[in-house]
């Protein structure tokens, strides 16, 4: 039987014997056109040396070593070439996420010293290059950060269901879930009004001095309204009352405070800020005489059309005439 020739012949062309008396076959390189001695061992460690020889080539004649001889492929270099393949894709898009690491690889074999370079990746990262993947805790901290923009704005809860919108928010994460209406107004919301009023009451707490502002108005609906501001002396909004069809008296007036003073001890505050309504500087009165002891408010009466304080006893007498009387504020 015939031995089959290796490849390395294919690379190589046999030259004419320079007369009859020649023993020695030459072969010439294709690549280089260096003369060789007809030998296939020396013809392939040429083959491996010569710097015209593509590095495909000379992969090929690496994985046919007697190292490799295991590899029963019909095309033992087919495997090489495809992670090399694979290898150039990744770095192409490393844009994407996709990591790849690289070993190097050196035969040690006499007539081949060759340094390969062979990429070496999990499955996971290659997944994970072409998916926008989000855990639920992502998921959710995104929403309350939306959810705050959206209360802090002013900003309609529908803007969730608008399909520009939704669109948006596809382009820059495709893997997050906006909140629904209902969510924002229900769950979110009572979450961010919790995590606000414990941030508020710990600011409360940790100062020394107070003071109390407050004003009734009408909101969008007509309907009337007194807000209550404690500062320290960064103003917080602590309480809004909604008094419906209560009438402002001064003794209403005077209850209200009198609740907002006792949850934040009356100790620390050292002013009250009000309008110039006679109702509201007769609140002030009621509050002195009120279900707190004497010396639990030490508070000076303060009105925004006046440019001093003025003591709370300076009052009584600009007041004696007016007491019985009510006044809504407009």
């Amino acid at each position: 039987m015939v031995k089959r020739k290796t490849d390395i012949w294919l690379y190589f062309e046999v030259l004419p014997a320079g007369s009859s008396n020649q023993k020695t076959i030459n072969v010439r390189c294709k690549f280089c056109k260096s003369v060789h001695a007809k030998n296939a061992t020396r013809m392939k460690s040429h083959l491996q040396q010569c710097t015209y020889v593509p590095h495909m080539i000379k992969l090929k004649f690496n994985i046919l070593t007697p190292k490799s001889k295991g590899n029963h492929s019909k095309f033992p270099f087919e495997t090489s070439m495809k992670k090399t393949t694979s290898a150039k894709l990744d770095n192409d898009n490393t844009d994407a996420a996709c990591t790849s690491s690289t070993v190097s690889t050196a035969s040690t074999s006499a007539s081949d010293n060759i340094h390969v370079e062979t990429p070496v990746y999990t499955k996971i990262n290659r997944i994970q290059s072409f998916c926008d993947r989000m855990t639920h805790e992502q998921n959710n901290e995104l929403n309350i950060l939306l959810a705050r923009a959206i209360y802090t704005s002013s900003a309609p809860h529908s803007i969730t269901e608008n399909e520009d919108w939704k669109l948006f928010f596809k382009k820059i994460r495709p893997s997050y879930t906006l909140p629904s209406r209902y969510m924002l107004s229900n769950r979110l919301l009572t979450e961010e009004y919790e995590r606000v009023e414990v941030q508020v009451n710990d600011k409360i707490k940790q100062a020394d001095n107070l003071s109390l502002q407050c004003d009734g108005w009408s909101n969008l609906r007509n309907e009337s309204v007194i807000n209550f501001i404690v500062t320290t002396p960064e103003p917080l909004f602590v309480k809004s009352v909604l008094t419906k069809a209560e009438k402002h008296t001064a003794e209403y007036i005077t209850k209200l405070m009198v609740e907002v003073l006792e949850e934040y001890g009356p100790k620390k505050f050292f002013a009250i800020v009000t309008d110039n309504a006679k109702n509201m500087r007769k609140a002030v009165i009621l509050e002195e005489d009120s279900d707190l002891e004497a010396d639990q408010v030490d508070a000076l009466y303060v009105s925004p059309s006046v440019e001093t304080l003025t003591d709370q006893k300076d009052l009584d007498d600009s007041l004696m005439c007016e007491e019985g009387t009510t006044t809504d504020i407009t």
